[in-house]
């Protein structure tokens, strides 16, 4: 098969994926000679976009690419989009990494469980966040796309705005803090409007198990 059409093949796939492809699917479904050839092909397909100024650009991460629209269209798209295609549990996971952001994966994991993991890949993909290796964890951040969507300036944007309603958090109990600081985000983007009761529903189960833990180690001690 000719390089232009491994070039298409990679456009189309990237095109209906909407998320990032790595090298050994895109090697699979098209069928390519070999890694060198399907990365050539993505490399001149990432050129001929950039050359032309299209509103779509090739993103690459570690072994993996993805076709999305550039950082300056993302406020027009948006208006044509239905608040976020994001599924309403994703989004009250990215509200926690947003309002903790750096946070550890583990620490979101034990706000949101097992769930999680699925969660933050999904927005690892989508490049609403990026994870880098901690220790035994992962270090999770937003990405500026996130910002950009959102239409939110910055981290310390978003803590103003919360405590403007909240308060600090020394006066306020760090789990309701958090609590409200989550409801509250519909002020900050337009994805918040869905989270708040099951933030404050998944926070209350998690701080239910672990009271029942401390309950048990007191007895234990006893």
């Amino acid at each position: 098969m000719s390089e232009k059409n491994y070039k298409n093949q990679i456009e189309a796939l990237l095109f209906a994926s909407g998320r990032f492809m790595d090298a050994n699917t895109l090697l699979l479904l098209t069928g390519a000679s070999g890694k060198q050839v399907l990365i050539n092909n993505v490399r001149k397909l990432k050129e001929e976009y950039d050359e032309r100024e299209s509103p779509l650009m090739v993103v690459e991460e570690k072994d993996g690419w993805k076709l999305t629209v550039r950082e300056t269209y993302l406020s027009l798209v948006r208006k044509i989009i239905s608040e976020t295609e994001l599924p309403k549990t994703i989004l009250e996971t990215l509200a926690i990494i947003a309002w903790r952001s750096p946070v550890l994966q583990s620490e979101v994991v034990n706000i949101r469980h097992n769930k999680a993991y699925e969660h933050i890949s999904e927005l690892v993909d989508l490049g609403f966040i990026r994870k880098e290796t901690s220790g035994r964890s992962y270090l999770l951040n937003l990405t500026e796309k996130f910002y950009e969507y959102f239409d939110v300036d910055g981290s310390k944007d978003i803590r103003e705005v919360f405590n403007k309603v909240v308060g600090s958090p020394p006066q306020t109990k760090v789990d309701d803090f958090e609590r409200n600081i989550i409801g509250d985000l519909a002020n900050a983007n337009i994805a918040a409007t869905k989270i708040s009761e099951s933030i404050e529903h998944s926070e209350k189960n998690y701080e239910e198990t672990k009271n029942i833990d401390e309950e048990d180690e007191e007895f234990s001690e006893l």
